[in-house]
């Protein structure tokens, strides 16, 4: 059996250049293509979808968490809204705990049903009001002013809604697929 070969400083040092030279060569080319190096790439594409995420909330004003949008959007004080449309967001809040996006689908369903207004009656069913509650007589569990308040009517849409549907989100896409809710 034979020794193995010794080898000098020289080859030794050069050996070593070239191995680091190599593995530096390595790394940068990872940075250049990041999907290359996996833990990089996941925070990557992890990155992007939160982007995608907060984006869709800024944009759209649409989140899972309604939540959040409770306490940094305070629904009593949107000025921008109808004395209704404020009065509903803001009960919506506090007895349901429902946020933004739910409000989006009241919005939408009481726009398409009565156009908020509280003396709106079909003319064929007899639905009447915001909710266009059919006979409109059941919203006298709400109260006495059932026929002009707007907020006596938002008070028992909002409870029929809860009661029938969960949420009004259910209850706008109910409205969307068979027309009425």
């Amino acid at each position: 059996m034979s020794q193995p070969e010794e080898k000098s400083e020289a080859q030794i040092e050069e050996e070593l250049t070239e191995q680091a030279i190599h593995d530096l060569e390595e790394r940068q080319e990872k940075y250049r293509n990041p999907w290359k190096r996996p833990v990089l790439a996941a925070a990557a594409l992890v990155a992007v979808i939160a982007l995608g995420a907060v984006l869709s909330v800024l944009l759209l004003g649409n989140s899972d968490d309604d939540s959040a949008n409770l306490t940094a959007n305070p629904v009593s004080t949107d000025n921008t809204l109808s004395p209704d449309k404020r009065y509903a967001k803001a009960e919506m809040a506090k007895k349901y705990k429902w946020g933004d996006s739910e409000f989006k689908s009241l919005d939408s369903l009481w726009e398409k049903e009565s156009g908020w207004n509280p003396t709106a009656e079909d003319a064929s069913s007899g639905a009447y009001g915001i909710p266009q509650a059919l006979p409109g007589k059941k919203m006298a569990s709400a109260g006495k002013d059932w026929r002009t308040d707007g907020k006596t009517q938002i008070d028992w849409g909002l409870k029929y809604i809860k009661d029938q549907y969960g949420t009004p989100t259910k209850a706008w896409n109910t409205s969307q697929s068979t027309g009425a809710y």
